[in-house]
């Protein structure tokens, strides 16, 4: 077996840039003022002589509606708005190929290190504010000899003897699902999948899924024994606390990778369940560790209370069944319509009731605070799919 060897990087993850000022959206002037911070915020990332000339994007990351792309390449970038939504702001969005192909272009034509701090200090701009809404932190296991199968049924309740904690060792993470192939699990997660929740991590044989998809680190992957990932991922207020952290106290790639071991092992650490003790893959993120970063957090008390209320409108209420019956009668198109006739009346007629004021001067400034996305954080887990299943070309998939 060849050495061992751990590499920390950043898989992919999306960005929205949110324009500071304040201008009349009823006179269609976001729409102009988006595309002058897309122009500006690409420049400022070189698009054009990293990926190729822009053009437009047939699909935008959904939610969005006007999109555009860098040359024609065989993975997933794009940047995109919605011209009657100046609070959705501009999203910017790599695929994990995508990301590995920019710092690769970027280091061979400009001569100087590229990483995730690096490109958030050279797009950053007094006119607008960045922040992430979904970031994956990787940990590449070459030649470890781990066995995923058994890391899996070593975390199962009827005979664990690995518990994942976080470092306040609380066993915080009680989903655990998996995936297997010829009867051995190949990939599992540890916490929960669903749109709402802010972490999880996936645990996979990166070999085999490279060398079965043909992926864009085929050849890497054939050239090592073994390779297991363990990918972090992290959204909505942990993404954006992960911005500040990334802008303010990541001053180098040493740095930048100190901090991908730290908020790994902050909420996924592998301990004997007996004898509490790291396990392996833990030891070697401790080791490059070295010291801590400030702690990710929600803000205490944070309501979900409008959140809630969205996902109800989105799956409890009936809406979308009453817009499929308008469009089977009336076509296609027409669920639009009744969305827009029931703003309209909601403008005319409704007025906020006390309950509203009360919660409004409660949580207002909070609120503020979240991107409006955040209330759909469906579209978030949908893009990240979608982007890696757009690809031009089967030796692209990820």
């Amino acid at each position: 077996m060849t050495d061992k060897r751990l590499i920390l990087s950043v898989d992919e993850f999306t960005l929205v840039i949110k324009v500071k000022k304040i201008i009349d959206t009823s006179m269609g002037m976001w729409a102009a003022l988006a595309e002058q911070t897309i122009l500006e915020f690409s420049q400022k990332a070189k698009f054009s002589e990293i990926f190729g000339d822009s053009n437009k994007l047939d699909r935008p990351s959904q939610g969005y509606t006007v999109g555009i792309t860098f040359g024609t390449n065989p993975f997933y970038f794009a940047l995109a708005y919605h011209p009657d939504a100046l609070q959705m702001g501009i999203v910017c969005k790599y695929s994990a190929h995508a990301w590995a192909v920019y710092i690769d272009r970027w280091q061979k034509q400009f001569k100087e290190e590229m990483n995730l701090a690096y490109f958030l200090n050279i797009v950053s701009d007094d006119h607008y504010d960045l922040r992430l809404s979904r970031v994956d932190l990787t940990a590449d296991y070459m030649n470890y000899g781990l066995d995923i199968n058994a890391m899996y049924e070593s975390l199962l309740p009827d005979n664990q003897t690995v518990k994942v904690i976080n470092s306040k060792g609380r066993q915080s993470v009680s989903k655990l699902t998996a995936f297997a192939k010829d009867g051995k699990v190949t990939t599992f997660y540890v916490g929960s999948k669903k749109a709402n929740s802010r972490s999880f991590m996936r645990v996979y044989d990166k070999k085999q899924e490279q060398e079965e998809t043909f992926g864009f680190r085929m050849k890497q992957a054939e050239e090592l024994d073994d390779w297991t990932r363990m990918e972090a991922v992290y959204k909505g207020a942990y993404a954006h606390q992960l911005t500040e952290i990334i802008q303010n106290e990541v001053h180098s790639s040493n740095e930048l990778t100190r901090l991908i071991a730290d908020k790994i092992l902050e909420k996924f650490q592998f301990v004997s369940f007996q004898e509490d003790k790291p396990t392996e893959p833990t030891v070697a993120l401790t080791r490059v560790q070295d010291g801590q970063f400030p702690i990710l957090h929600l803000e205490s008390p944070r309501d979900n209370d409008l959140q809630r209320s969205v996902e109800y409108l989105m799956q409890g209420s009936g809406l979308f069944q009453v817009m499929h019956k308008i469009e089977g009668i009336w076509g296609r198109g027409m669920g639009k319509t009744f969305l827009l006739t029931l703003y309209q009346y909601y403008l005319d007629n409704s007025t906020p009731n006390n309950d509203t004021g009360i919660w409004m001067s409660k949580h207002l400034h909070l609120m503020q605070r979240q991107d409006f996305m955040d209330l759909f954080p469906y579209f978030v887990d949908i893009n990240n799919e979608n982007a890696k299943n757009a690809i031009t070309q089967p030796a692209s998939k990820e």
